[in-house]
Protein backbone atom coordinates (compact mmCIF):
# COMPACT_ATOMS: atom_id res chain seq x y z
CA UNK A 1 0.00 0.00 0.00
CA UNK A 2 1.32 3.18 -0.80
CA UNK A 3 1.66 6.46 1.77
CA UNK A 4 -1.77 7.48 3.09
CA UNK A 5 -2.86 10.89 1.40
CA UNK A 6 -4.63 12.31 4.71
CA UNK A 7 -1.35 12.23 6.50
CA UNK A 8 0.86 15.04 7.20
CA UNK A 9 3.66 15.23 9.25
CA UNK A 10 3.86 18.87 9.65
CA UNK A 11 0.46 18.98 10.59
CA UNK A 12 1.26 16.10 13.66
CA UNK A 13 4.33 17.81 14.57
CA UNK A 14 2.35 21.38 14.99
CA UNK A 15 -0.29 19.29 16.70
CA UNK A 16 2.37 17.96 19.40
CA UNK A 17 3.88 21.46 19.48
CA UNK A 18 0.38 22.52 20.23
CA UNK A 19 -0.60 20.69 22.94
CA UNK A 20 2.96 20.69 24.46
CA UNK A 21 2.35 24.34 25.09
CA UNK A 22 -0.97 24.08 26.12
CA UNK A 23 0.67 21.53 28.58
CA UNK A 24 2.94 23.65 29.85
CA UNK A 25 0.90 26.84 30.28
CA UNK A 26 -1.21 24.42 32.58
CA UNK A 27 1.83 23.84 34.33
CA UNK A 28 2.97 27.17 35.04
CA UNK A 29 -0.30 28.27 36.00
CA UNK A 30 -0.69 25.70 38.69
CA UNK A 31 2.58 26.79 39.89
CA UNK A 32 1.68 30.24 39.77
CA UNK A 33 -1.05 29.32 42.00
CA UNK A 34 1.17 27.06 44.81
CA UNK A 35 3.40 30.06 44.68
CA UNK A 36 0.49 32.93 45.07
CA UNK A 37 -0.50 30.62 47.63
CA UNK A 38 2.77 30.27 49.72
CA UNK A 39 3.74 34.00 49.39
CA UNK A 40 0.30 34.94 50.74
CA UNK A 41 0.74 32.70 54.01
CA UNK A 42 4.18 34.11 54.11
CA UNK A 43 2.70 37.20 54.35
CA UNK A 44 0.21 36.35 56.64
CA UNK A 45 2.69 35.46 58.79
CA UNK A 46 4.60 38.41 58.81
CA UNK A 47 1.22 41.09 59.45
CA UNK A 48 0.99 38.37 62.33
CA UNK A 49 4.43 38.43 63.69
CA UNK A 50 4.32 42.19 63.41
CA UNK A 51 1.02 42.65 65.77
CA UNK A 52 2.93 43.94 68.77
CA UNK A 53 5.17 46.43 67.11
CA UNK A 54 2.65 47.44 64.52
CA UNK A 55 -0.11 47.37 61.20
CA UNK A 56 1.39 45.74 58.29
CA UNK A 57 -0.90 46.43 54.93
CA UNK A 58 -0.97 45.72 51.46
CA UNK A 59 -3.61 46.04 48.56
CA UNK A 60 -2.05 43.43 46.04
CA UNK A 61 0.90 41.26 45.67
CA UNK A 62 2.12 39.36 42.81
CA UNK A 63 5.18 37.01 43.09
CA UNK A 64 7.03 36.00 40.07
CA UNK A 65 8.42 32.32 39.14
CA UNK A 66 11.83 32.91 38.28
CA UNK A 67 12.08 35.12 41.64
CA UNK A 68 10.87 38.45 43.35
CA UNK A 69 7.83 39.94 43.65
CA UNK A 70 5.57 42.96 43.39
CA UNK A 71 3.66 44.58 45.78
CA UNK A 72 0.98 47.45 45.82
CA UNK A 73 -0.05 49.53 48.29
CA UNK A 74 1.67 48.94 51.23
CA UNK A 75 1.95 50.59 54.31
CA UNK A 76 3.06 50.11 58.18
CA UNK A 77 1.53 51.94 61.32
CA UNK A 78 3.63 51.36 64.52
CA UNK A 79 2.35 51.01 67.64
CA UNK A 80 2.72 50.32 71.44
CA UNK A 81 6.98 51.27 72.35
CA UNK A 82 7.45 50.61 68.92
CA UNK A 83 5.83 53.83 68.11
CA UNK A 84 7.14 55.79 71.45
CA UNK A 85 10.67 55.36 70.27
CA UNK A 86 9.86 56.46 67.03
CA UNK A 87 8.45 59.62 68.88
CA UNK A 88 5.64 59.00 66.26
CA UNK A 89 1.80 60.64 67.32
CA UNK A 90 -1.13 58.05 66.99
CA UNK A 91 -2.20 56.71 63.38
CA UNK A 92 1.24 57.28 62.28
CA UNK A 93 1.94 55.21 59.11
CA UNK A 94 4.43 54.68 56.34
CA UNK A 95 3.15 54.21 52.81
CA UNK A 96 5.03 52.34 49.83
CA UNK A 97 3.41 52.83 46.72
CA UNK A 98 5.32 50.17 44.84
CA UNK A 99 7.50 47.53 46.07
CA UNK A 100 9.47 45.84 43.65
CA UNK A 101 12.06 42.59 45.07
CA UNK A 102 14.10 42.05 42.66
CA UNK A 103 16.11 39.47 44.23
CA UNK A 104 15.56 37.09 47.82
CA UNK A 105 17.42 34.17 49.17
CA UNK A 106 16.81 32.49 52.17
CA UNK A 107 18.69 29.46 53.46
CA UNK A 108 18.09 25.58 54.53
CA UNK A 109 16.83 27.30 58.04
CA UNK A 110 14.72 30.21 56.80
CA UNK A 111 17.40 32.53 57.53
CA UNK A 112 17.24 35.46 55.04
CA UNK A 113 20.45 35.51 53.41
CA UNK A 114 20.46 38.30 50.51
CA UNK A 115 17.67 40.54 49.84
CA UNK A 116 17.62 43.68 47.23
CA UNK A 117 14.82 45.56 45.01
CA UNK A 118 13.58 48.90 45.12
CA UNK A 119 10.60 51.30 47.11
CA UNK A 120 8.49 53.81 44.72
CA UNK A 121 6.82 56.40 45.80
CA UNK A 122 7.55 55.79 49.71
CA UNK A 123 5.96 58.39 52.26
CA UNK A 124 7.11 59.53 55.40
CA UNK A 125 4.25 62.01 57.04
CA UNK A 126 6.67 64.30 59.39
CA UNK A 127 3.74 65.89 60.58
CA UNK A 128 2.41 62.95 62.65
CA UNK A 129 6.51 63.39 64.33
CA UNK A 130 7.22 64.90 67.08
CA UNK A 131 9.18 68.45 66.83
CA UNK A 132 12.91 67.91 68.04
CA UNK A 133 12.85 68.94 71.78
CA UNK A 134 16.57 70.46 71.70
CA UNK A 135 16.40 74.28 72.44
CA UNK A 136 18.07 76.49 70.38
CA UNK A 137 18.86 80.44 70.17
CA UNK A 138 16.71 81.90 72.25
CA UNK A 139 16.10 78.59 74.06
CA UNK A 140 13.01 77.96 71.84
CA UNK A 141 12.26 74.17 70.40
CA UNK A 142 13.96 73.56 66.97
CA UNK A 143 11.40 73.71 64.21
CA UNK A 144 8.89 70.45 63.23
CA UNK A 145 9.25 69.32 59.97
CA UNK A 146 5.82 70.42 59.45
CA UNK A 147 6.70 74.29 60.05
CA UNK A 148 9.24 74.19 57.30
CA UNK A 149 6.18 72.95 54.99
CA UNK A 150 6.97 69.59 54.36
CA UNK A 151 4.27 67.64 55.78
CA UNK A 152 4.77 64.44 53.97
CA UNK A 153 8.33 63.32 52.67
CA UNK A 154 8.07 61.14 49.35
CA UNK A 155 11.08 59.63 48.08
CA UNK A 156 12.67 56.70 46.00
CA UNK A 157 14.75 53.79 47.74
CA UNK A 158 17.02 51.46 46.23
CA UNK A 159 18.13 48.41 48.87
CA UNK A 160 20.48 46.00 49.25
CA UNK A 161 21.00 43.13 52.06
CA UNK A 162 23.16 40.33 52.53
CA UNK A 163 24.45 38.38 55.40
CA UNK A 164 27.22 36.67 55.26
CA UNK A 165 26.84 34.41 57.66
CA UNK A 166 30.80 32.77 57.90
CA UNK A 167 31.50 35.97 59.37
CA UNK A 168 28.19 36.42 60.84
CA UNK A 169 28.04 39.97 58.95
CA UNK A 170 24.84 41.33 57.89
CA UNK A 171 25.65 44.07 55.17
CA UNK A 172 22.96 46.82 54.74
CA UNK A 173 22.68 49.12 51.31
CA UNK A 174 20.15 51.97 51.26
CA UNK A 175 20.06 54.44 48.37
CA UNK A 176 17.04 57.18 48.75
CA UNK A 177 16.13 60.52 46.21
CA UNK A 178 13.74 62.93 46.76
CA UNK A 179 13.00 66.71 45.72
CA UNK A 180 12.79 67.66 49.41
CA UNK A 181 14.87 65.13 50.67
CA UNK A 182 17.82 65.33 48.18
CA UNK A 183 19.88 62.37 47.67
CA UNK A 184 20.87 60.12 50.86
CA UNK A 185 23.22 56.65 50.88
CA UNK A 186 23.41 54.53 53.67
CA UNK A 187 26.21 51.73 54.05
CA UNK A 188 26.12 50.10 57.44
CA UNK A 189 28.18 47.00 58.20
CA UNK A 190 26.52 44.89 61.64
CA UNK A 191 27.54 41.37 63.49
CA UNK A 192 25.65 39.67 65.07
CA UNK A 193 24.25 35.58 65.05
CA UNK A 194 21.34 34.93 63.22
CA UNK A 195 19.88 34.45 66.46
CA UNK A 196 21.04 37.77 67.95
CA UNK A 197 19.25 39.48 64.88
CA UNK A 198 15.92 38.19 65.41
CA UNK A 199 15.85 38.23 69.16
CA UNK A 200 17.96 40.70 70.45
CA UNK A 201 19.59 42.85 68.45
CA UNK A 202 20.64 45.30 70.50
CA UNK A 203 23.58 43.27 71.40
CA UNK A 204 24.41 43.56 68.09
CA UNK A 205 28.33 44.92 67.09
CA UNK A 206 28.70 47.67 64.81
CA UNK A 207 31.42 47.31 62.27
CA UNK A 208 31.09 50.12 60.06
CA UNK A 209 27.89 52.55 59.07
CA UNK A 210 28.35 55.94 56.07
CA UNK A 211 25.74 57.94 55.74
CA UNK A 212 26.35 60.64 52.57
CA UNK A 213 23.56 63.66 52.50
CA UNK A 214 23.24 65.88 49.15
CA UNK A 215 20.68 68.62 50.52
CA UNK A 216 17.73 68.74 48.08
CA UNK A 217 16.84 72.05 50.14
CA UNK A 218 15.21 70.85 52.89
CA UNK A 219 18.42 71.74 55.06
CA UNK A 220 18.68 75.61 53.51
CA UNK A 221 14.92 75.94 54.46
CA UNK A 222 15.34 75.04 58.31
CA UNK A 223 17.79 77.39 58.37
CA UNK A 224 15.66 80.03 57.29
CA UNK A 225 12.90 78.84 59.44
CA UNK A 226 14.83 78.40 62.69
CA UNK A 227 16.72 82.19 62.41
CA UNK A 228 12.73 83.63 62.05
CA UNK A 229 11.02 82.05 65.32
CA UNK A 230 14.52 83.03 67.17
CA UNK A 231 13.50 86.38 65.78
CA UNK A 232 17.24 86.69 64.87
CA UNK A 233 19.15 87.19 61.42
CA UNK A 234 20.38 84.09 59.34
CA UNK A 235 23.78 84.93 60.13
CA UNK A 236 23.06 85.83 63.89
CA UNK A 237 21.29 82.55 64.63
CA UNK A 238 23.99 80.55 62.77
CA UNK A 239 27.07 82.38 65.04
CA UNK A 240 24.64 81.47 68.57
CA UNK A 241 23.79 77.96 67.43
CA UNK A 242 27.85 77.70 66.66
CA UNK A 243 28.36 79.11 70.13
CA UNK A 244 26.58 77.20 72.23
CA UNK A 245 27.65 73.73 70.06
CA UNK A 246 31.36 74.82 71.25
CA UNK A 247 30.02 75.16 74.82
CA UNK A 248 28.80 71.85 74.96
CA UNK A 249 31.24 70.34 73.19
CA UNK A 250 34.17 72.35 75.99
CA UNK A 251 31.79 72.03 78.92
CA UNK A 252 31.17 68.25 78.16
CA UNK A 253 34.49 67.49 76.50
CA UNK A 254 33.66 65.72 73.81
CA UNK A 255 36.19 63.57 72.16
CA UNK A 256 35.82 64.53 68.60
CA UNK A 257 38.57 65.61 66.75
CA UNK A 258 39.25 68.63 65.04
CA UNK A 259 38.25 68.24 61.25
CA UNK A 260 34.87 66.74 62.68
CA UNK A 261 34.26 69.81 65.41
CA UNK A 262 34.51 71.96 62.40
CA UNK A 263 31.82 70.05 59.74
CA UNK A 264 29.81 70.57 62.52
CA UNK A 265 29.89 73.90 62.43
CA UNK A 266 29.63 74.00 58.33
CA UNK A 267 26.68 72.04 58.99
CA UNK A 268 25.13 74.88 61.00
CA UNK A 269 25.96 77.67 58.43
CA UNK A 270 25.48 76.48 54.87
CA UNK A 271 26.78 73.30 54.15
CA UNK A 272 24.64 71.43 51.73
CA UNK A 273 26.48 68.00 51.95
CA UNK A 274 27.36 65.75 54.97
CA UNK A 275 29.19 62.80 55.03
CA UNK A 276 29.12 60.50 58.51
CA UNK A 277 31.02 58.02 59.01
CA UNK A 278 30.94 55.38 62.33
CA UNK A 279 34.15 53.06 62.21
CA UNK A 280 34.40 51.68 65.38
CA UNK A 281 38.08 51.25 66.53
CA UNK A 282 37.02 48.44 68.82
CA UNK A 283 33.80 46.00 69.51
CA UNK A 284 31.46 48.55 69.84
CA UNK A 285 27.68 46.72 70.88
CA UNK A 286 24.97 48.84 70.74
CA UNK A 287 23.25 48.23 73.96
CA UNK A 288 26.63 48.96 75.47
CA UNK A 289 26.89 52.77 74.38
CA UNK A 290 24.31 53.86 76.75
CA UNK A 291 26.71 52.94 79.68
CA UNK A 292 29.41 55.58 78.25
CA UNK A 293 28.82 59.54 78.88
CA UNK A 294 28.28 60.99 74.87
CA UNK A 295 31.30 62.75 75.27
CA UNK A 296 32.96 59.43 74.29
CA UNK A 297 30.53 58.40 71.88
CA UNK A 298 32.97 60.05 69.10
CA UNK A 299 35.69 58.27 70.20
CA UNK A 300 34.06 54.80 70.96
CA UNK A 301 32.18 54.94 67.79
CA UNK A 302 35.12 56.37 65.39
CA UNK A 303 33.08 59.62 64.47
CA UNK A 304 33.93 61.43 61.11
CA UNK A 305 32.36 64.15 59.89
CA UNK A 306 32.87 65.72 56.64
CA UNK A 307 31.07 68.30 54.27
CA UNK A 308 32.83 67.39 51.04
CA UNK A 309 32.39 65.11 48.57
CA UNK A 310 29.31 63.79 46.41
CA UNK A 311 27.39 61.20 45.72
CA UNK A 312 28.10 59.33 42.59
CA UNK A 313 24.74 58.85 40.77
CA UNK A 314 23.42 55.20 41.10
CA UNK A 315 23.95 52.95 37.34
CA UNK A 316 20.80 52.55 35.54
CA UNK A 317 18.10 50.28 37.27
CA UNK A 318 17.35 47.20 35.86
CA UNK A 319 14.63 47.19 33.69
CA UNK A 320 11.41 45.28 35.46
CA UNK A 321 9.89 42.25 33.65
Amino acid sequence: MGPDPAYNPRMKLGSLIRRGALLLLVVAALAQYWLMQRTQDAAARLTARLIPHGELRYQRLWPFLWGGARVWGLSFQPEGLFRVGLQAAPGFRVQVRELRVQHLRQGADGQLESLAGQAFGVRLPLADLHGIAAPGPAALPMPSPSELGHAVIEFDLDFRVEYVDSAHLALVDLSAAGAELGRLTLDVRLEGSPVVFSRVPDQLLLRRLELRWADGGLGQRYREVAATRARLSRGDWQRALIARLNQRARQENWKWDAASAAAARRVIADADFLRLRLDPPGDAVIRNMRLYPMSDWPALLGLELATEGRIERPPPRRTWP
